[in-house]
């Protein structure tokens, strides 16, 4: 990647990933309480935008139906009231845990 300038932004990138994967900012325990936050009502707003998409809600509520005996009838971002269970220190308990746990695999594609 220094073929056009002088900073390999190749290895600047996969430290900014890997600083991002695991090193987030984590408060008192948890994750930062405003960003905790936004990200909780950005969640909750694409929950709630579902009931909108008549099509995509029906599709959704014939799943819920089908598959009651399931985990596929959750929706993939989950429920409202699943939302609500989750605090900033939950959530940085299973990430510590999904992040110990997880295979991560970086595949790189282009010219290097």
């Amino acid at each position: 990647p220094k073929k056009f300038i002088d900073v390999d932004v190749m290895d600047e990138g996969l430290e900014l990933m890997y600083e991002i994967m695991y090193n987030p900012l984590v408060k008192e325990g948890g994750f930062d309480n405003m960003i905790f936050e936004q990200e909780q009502k950005n969640l909750e707003d694409a929950i709630l935008a579902l009931e909108n998409d008549k099509i995509g809600y029906s599709i959704e509520k014939c799943i819920e139906l089908t598959c009651m005996d399931s985990p596929y009838r959750i929706n993939s971002l989950g429920t409202l009231e699943m939302l609500k269970t989750i605090t900033k220190e939950s959530l940085y308990e299973y990430y510590k845990e999904f992040i110990n746990r997880a295979k991560i695999d970086v595949m790189i594609a282009g010219s290097m």
